[in-house]
């Protein structure tokens, strides 16, 4: 039986990282991946959706822009799309692969059957080996949770591990779920051309967000055409995409070509399920060191739930890394959480609601991210007693990007005047960063 110093299940982002990172302080690592290298974010969800919407948002521009009529008439092909597609997704997992090699970790195809004792079974073509690790890390991922809807046992219907292997472009879809997945599905396919169906049990979109981003962002996409029906209540659903809901106090059908359930995802179990281990409302539940409630076994990534993001996952693979290694755990780190929708929503830290919740007196500010092709806002959320920034939201175009500079601040603990006395380059969107941290200061905008 090989022995290694860490064994670590998955090879997504949380796995490829720990393995990297252990390799290079001198441990033996071997990573199990049962699927494809990459993980779910590589292979069905933010590669190839964010492929997707630069893909539309390319053609788009080039419609706009092109001085010439005779050349202006590209579409959105979805054979071109699945081609782009699939050529990042190869590229990348190659890289990965590439770098695995690099570090010499060791990689085994197959299912991993995690046992006792620190011994793992890997099953592969029909055949077993076994190995043993001084330190197990699991990081198997998530799969999508499905909801008990009237009637979706009998229809077929995509989730966000499928709909990006569509094999042909439906007219209409409904979507159910109102989270960062679904609204950033609902816009892409909107963009392509698509009549677009969300359906939200709950009574706002983008509920674990703060409340002004969720208003706003239902605004836009409600003026942009899209369906956006709230504290909706499904009666039934039936093949072809026809469903009856209840909206506004009100029964009504919808009719749809597609349909997507997008209403979360929970923790892949598979392979773990003998395991004396501790859970927490369904997830492996751990430490600040990552550490299970077994001795030497660890968990990462959306196994542990928290944001299923991959950043989050790579963050947490340090710090197992670094516990195992003997070295001081970084403190928890605050995690920046991007929609990558039409608009952009970007935030950091506490909402203005989890703030109050909390405790803390606090003080707000919002302001206007400026002209009329720069929509949206920027809103701070402060402890009013020290003027700490605790959180920060901003809805807009690019937005994703310019939220890393409020992110920097809120891991120094810094406040409001910081942000406000920063220097930014005009014309440049971010300078809006500074204008409306100068407005809590109440000082003149040249």
């Amino acid at each position: 039986m090989k022995c290694y110093d860490i064994a670590i299940v998955g090879a997504g982002p949380g796995g490829y990282t720990a393995g990297i990172q252990a390799a290079n302080l001198g441990f033996t690592v071997v990573i199990i991946e049962g699927g494809d290298i990459g993980g779910t974010c590589l292979n069905k969800g933010c590669i190839p959706s964010k492929t997707f919407l630069k893909y539309v948002k390319d053609l788009d521009q080039w419609n706009s822009n092109t001085l010439s009529s005779k050349n202006s008439n590209y579409n959105h092909s979805l054979d071109q799309i699945m081609v782009k597609k699939s050529k990042v997704i190869s590229s990348l997992r190659n890289g990965i692969q590439t770098w695995l090699s690099e570090n010499k970790v060791e990689l085994l195809q197959g299912k991993a059957i995690v046992q006792t004792n620190n011994r793992i079974k890997i099953l592969s073509n029909g055949n077993y080996q076994e190995l043993k690790a001084e330190h197990i890390i699991l990081a198997n991922g998530s799969r999508p949770n499905i909801p008990d809807i009237p009637g979706l046992d009998k229809i077929n219907y995509y989730t966000s591990d499928t709909i990006f292997e569509l094999e042909e472009l439906p007219s209409s879809i409904v979507i159910f779920g109102g989270g960062a997945i679904g609204l950033e599905i609902a816009t892409t396919f909107h963009n392509i051309g698509l009549d677009v169906y969300v359906v939200e049990v709950g009574d706002r979109i983008l509920p674990s967000e703060d409340k002004a981003a969720s208003d706003y962002l239902y605004r836009s996409m409600v003026e942009q055409g899209i369906h956006v029906y709230t504290s909706a209540e499904v009666i039934d659903c039936s093949e072809g995409g026809i469903l009856s809901i209840k909206y506004d106090g009100q029964i009504f059908s919808i009719d749809a070509e597609a349909v997507m359930v997008a209403t979360g995802r929970i923790p892949n179990t598979s392979g773990i399920e003998s395991l004396p281990i501790e859970y927490d409302a369904g997830f492996v539940k751990v430490n600040e060191s990552m550490e299970t409630s077994i001795p030497s076994y660890y968990a990462i990534g959306d196994l542990i739930g928290g944001y299923q993001l991959s950043h989050a996952a790579m963050i947490e693979a340090t710090n197992a890394i670094q516990h195992i290694s003997g070295k001081a755990v970084n403190k928890k780190s605050l995690i920046p959480r991007c929609i990558f929708t039409s608009p952009e929503v970007a935030s950091i830290g506490k909402t203005e609601e989890q703030a109050i919740h909390s405790g803390y007196d606090i003080i707000t500010t919002k302001v206007d991210l400026g002209s009329q092709n720069n929509k949206g806002f920027m809103k701070t959320i402060a402890n009013k007693k020290d003027e700490k920034v605790l959180g920060v939201v901003m809805v807009g175009p690019y937005v994703t990007e310019m939220i890393s500079q409020p992110a920097s601040l809120l891991e120094l603990e810094g406040r409001v005047e910081e942000l406000g006395c920063t220097v930014f380059p005009k014309p440049a969107i971010s300078k809006l960063i500074r204008e409306g941290n100068q407005v809590y200061q109440e000082r003149f905008i040249l």
